[in-house]
């Protein structure tokens, strides 16, 4: 298969995106003993899980130098582990850190907790299901080597959890927004422009297919990932700088 220089560009820029999301993920879960608050350690692990669904595409890459003969059960599968199959562990990560955060009682947190789960385990159940019973259900080979085309099932899939995400974090910066304190509403900011940042990014990334169009919406997913940690974590430069305005 050849490689052009394109390609090389967009495959490079989905690896920095990738480990830059697992060493944001990695650096937020690393502060939740000097904050003394485990949900620093849930946040951490869920955005590390963010760039789950590009690993494919980083696979893709590096197949894409030695063509190692694969089956369409073992590339399918192993796409779906990161694009699919990981994915609402992440959410639930996710959903654990912001029902704490929002400090909702014992009830509303189980309610969510255990609805988000049981929804999640039906679809779970259908795709590891249809994985041993009928491919197409999952997904397809296309012309071009090594690259997977998601069914329904499986864009529903992603695209439910990407909303829990979205929506509950949209939510989370409001919330801070809304605050008298200068500095936790520029935290609010800072996320709620991450979180845009993150939904143009996707967009891009799930319409347009192209090695260039690769190139442009990594890059912002890499802004917002940054945005994401500037929020989240808010180093003591900026601090400062909120506290001066």
């Amino acid at each position: 298969m050849d490689v052009g220089i394109v390609d090389i560009s967009s495959g490079i820029i989905t690896i920095i995106y990738v480990i830059l999301n697992f060493f944001i993920g990695l650096k937020i879960s690393s502060t939740y003993k000097k904050q003394k608050m485990v949900e620093y350690l849930y946040v951490g692990i869920a955005w590390l899980g963010i760039g789950f669904p590009l690993i494919p595409d980083v696979l893709k890459f590096l197949f894409s130098f030695y063509n190692p003969p694969l089956s369409d059960f073992f590339l399918i599968s192993l796409y779906a582990i990161f694009n699919i199959i990981l994915i609402p562990f992440v959410v639930l990560f996710w959903l654990i850190a912001l029902t704490r955060l929002f400090q909702l009682n014992n009830l509303n947190r189980r309610i969510i907790l255990i609805g988000y789960a049981i929804f999640s385990m039906i679809l779970e159940i259908f795709i590891i299901f249809f994985l041993f019973t009928d491919l197409d259900m999952i997904g397809k080979t296309g012309s071009i080597p090594y690259q997977v085309t998601w069914s329904t099932l499986s864009d529903m899939v992603l695209l439910s959890n990407l909303g829990v995400v979205l929506i509950t974090g949209f939510l989370f910066a409001r919330a801070l927004i809304i605050s008298q304190q200068n500095t936790i509403k520029l935290r609010g900011k800072i996320l709620f422009f991450a979180f845009s940042t993150f939904i143009i990014g996707s967009i891009i990334d799930m319409l347009y297919t192209t090695a260039i169009s690769n190139i442009i919406a990594r890059a912002i997913l890499m802004v917002s990932s940054l945005e994401f940690y500037l929020g989240f974590l808010f180093p003591k430069w900026l601090e400062n700088y909120s506290q001066e305005k």
